[in-house]
């Protein structure tokens, strides 16, 4: 209650009514990037994930082959004196590696390699038309910055880009390179930028299926012959590919690039992919940066950054041990509850939507009926770690190591069949999230995400169906989003939509876009409604989504009382509204405004409740508040 503003009208921003109290007196601390719920949350699993390794890193035998290897690799990070000790001598087989290459083909083939990148990425993805088997995947790959900060021209990205100029110049340094070069390097990865795909494209960009031959004929520029056995990929087969026109445009940067250049940046890219498992020289020069960039505060002891090392890293592992110790039958039985309801809610509102045709109606049943909830799974069974070996005195050496793992697995699961499981949790359970994973139609919740104000087993269920429902709901909307509802209830690419169904559909997804481009992720910044279109059509179906689930379980307790003088229903939507109280920084917001596709936090709330009819009931909203639409400009997707 204490968050709530009631200076404010809930009809001209909801946001800030809900909590712009608790916004007033809490400014994002110096040095922070952001502040707010999500950040205590994630702090508190940080916390709990921080305890379990430590002790690990102590008694590693306690938890059979998953704690030993956790817990040898959290004791080799927490042996700085080792990593000091080593300096950069674990790195210089590759860069050896890097500077005897005699071609730009070398350089190309060799960005490809575990734990190094590119221009271009190399991995492994469910088969669109048979999401049981896995193919081989080529993108683009990453740069040292958001793209968008090398293109930008106002004053705050060209100090972005000083910022990262002084990095690169310190990594030159500290590995024996030329300082000079790193303007040269800065220039190369600005002509990337320009050819690379931006993040509104890249989402609608088509993934084609070509075969190899395919391949070196409509994607010049690139050796690929040379990057498949590189990679250790076999080069015969299906290839998904995304926006081969960028990265053919992008292969024809490379080999107009100067080979002393090319070779610079890669060791660059190498260098920085493995910056923090060096001495604390390389690690203070990108603390530099990312304070800069405003994406981190002063850094933590070292056993707390170890956290987000580790997740990275080993995240399934660490997730299987964490499931274990946290999620508790009880909780595991109260989310399904929900979760169920939600489902029904969005059976009903498909049901009766006077739009859809009774061939889209089938389809878009048959897949909500089939959804399931993957929550205790991750606990189930530990994951394979056969033949991983760590050190705990030796942090590089263990990092290699496991990136060696990984591209052994994913080339396991590119040879068999069908996939075997293991594929199936693409985020660790510990990580403060939860998602759609279209492949096999299932909203996989982390069990971290089980923790207030998201969810509280003691709490209103008012508050409850408003968080962590209108959370399920979002993720369940994903399935019929403009890219998930192109995928059928089997994780099937197919647009099982007819075409008059398809365009009403496409009417209402124009209609929220042009509302979403005239809010600001800052004063002068609009949010890019095509980055962020997937996010908000979810938003608006989980509000509505929780909203049904609540009137169900009303159904079967009876009508709930007020409490403080609030509605059900209003507290329902002030919950909805206080699961995204956050505040960024403003570079924090800057660059995110560039690569989430996300809206800012208040954004996901004003401009959802200004579609929802319940909103304007529950709070009385009148024509004349700023956020009041009328009817027949309301979206209504169900």
């Amino acid at each position: 209650m204490e968050a709530l503003d009631l200076a404010t009208s809930p009809g001209d921003d909801f946001w800030s009514y809900a909590n712009g109290g608790w916004s007033q007196r809490t400014p994002v601390p110096p040095g922070s990037d952001a502040v707010g719920v999500s950040v205590d949350a994630r702090r508190n699993v940080d916390a709990q994930v921080r305890k379990m390794l430590d002790a690990l890193a102590a008694h590693p035998g306690h938890e059979g082959r998953v704690g030993r290897v956790v817990g040898a690799f959290h004791a080799s990070w927490l042996a700085e004196q080792q990593v000091e000790a080593r300096g950069l001598a674990p790195a210089q087989p590759m860069l050896r590696r890097i500077a005897r290459l005699t071609s730009i083909d070398g350089v190309e083939a060799t960005m490809v390699l575990p734990g190094l990148s590119g221009p271009v990425a190399i991995g492994v993805s469910p088969d669109p038309s048979r999401p049981a088997r896995e193919l081989l995947s080529i993108e683009q790959g990453a740069l040292g910055l958001p793209r968008d900060f090398y293109l930008r021209r106002e004053p705050v990205y060209a100090g972005y880009r000083q910022a990262y100029l002084a990095y690169l110049r310190q990594l030159l340094r500290s590995s024996g390179g030329r300082a000079a070069d790193a303007p040269k390097i800065l220039a190369l990865e600005t002509r990337i930028a320009e050819h690379q795909l931006d993040g509104a494209a890249r989402r609608t960009a088509p993934v084609l299926r070509l075969s190899p031959a395919q391949l070196r004929r409509t994607v010049h520029g690139w050796p690929w012959d040379m990057m498949l056995r590189a990679s250790g990929y076999p080069g015969h087969g299906p290839i998904l590919v995304q926006g081969g026109e960028a990265l053919a445009s992008l292969g024809r940067v490379l080999h107009a690039t100067p080979l002393p250049v090319a070779k610079a940046y890669l060791a660059l890219r190498y260098l920085d992919g493995h910056v923090r498992y060096l001495p604390h020289r390389f690690v203070a020069a990108r603390d530099r940066l990312d304070i800069a960039l405003g994406v981190m505060q002063p850094p933590a002891a070292r056993d707390a950054q170890g956290v987000a090392i580790v997740n990275d890293l080993l995240g399934e592992a660490v997730g299987y041990l964490y499931v274990r110790r946290t999620l508790s039958p009880a909780t595991a039985r109260q989310v399904r509850m929900i979760f169920e309801d939600v489902q029904a809610g969005l059976q009903e509102r498909i049901l009766h939507a006077a739009w859809m045709d009774d061939v889209t109606r089938e389809g878009a049943l048959d897949k909500v009926d089939s959804l399931r909830l993957r929550l205790e799974e991750a606990g189930a069974a530990p994951p394979d770690l056969t033949g991983l070996r760590l050190d705990p005195r030796d942090l590089f050496g263990n990092v290699e190591r496991i990136q060696a793992y990984r591209a052994m697995l994913d080339r396991r699961r590119l040879a068999a069949p069908e996939r075997s499981g293991a594929r199936e949790w693409p985020m660790s359970p510990q990580i403060l999230n939860g998602y759609y994973y279209a492949p096999t139609n299932s909203l996989i919740l982390n069990v971290a995400l089980l923790q207030p104000p998201f969810f509280d087993a003691a709490a209103d269920p008012a508050v409850n169906y408003g968080a962590i429902g209108a959370f399920i709901g979002h993720e369940l909307g994903h399935a019929f989003d403009d890219q998930g509802s192109r995928i059928d209830a089997e994780g099937r690419e197919r647009d099982w939509w007819s075409v008059a169904a398809r365009r009403a559909y496409a009417e209402r997804t124009a209609a929220l876009s042009a509302q979403i481009a005239t809010f600001e992720a800052l004063p002068g910044l609009k949010v890019d409604p095509g980055l962020t279109l997937g996010e908000n059509i979810a938003d608006l179906i989980g509000a509505q989504a929780a909203l049904d689930a609540y009137a169900r379980y009303q159904t079967r307790t009876g009508p709930a009382a007020r409490i403080a003088g609030y509605s059900g229903e209003q507290r329902l939507l002030l919950s909805l509204a206080q699961m995204r109280r956050s505040k960024l920084a403003p570079d924090a917001a800057r660059q995110l405004a560039a690569i989430d596709s996300h809206a800012p936090v208040q954004v996901r709330v004003n401009a959802v409740v200004c579609n929802v009819d319940a909103w304007y009931a529950a709070f009385g909203v009148q024509p004349g508040a700023k956020l009041y639409l009328p009817p027949a400009q309301r979206v209504r997707f169900w």
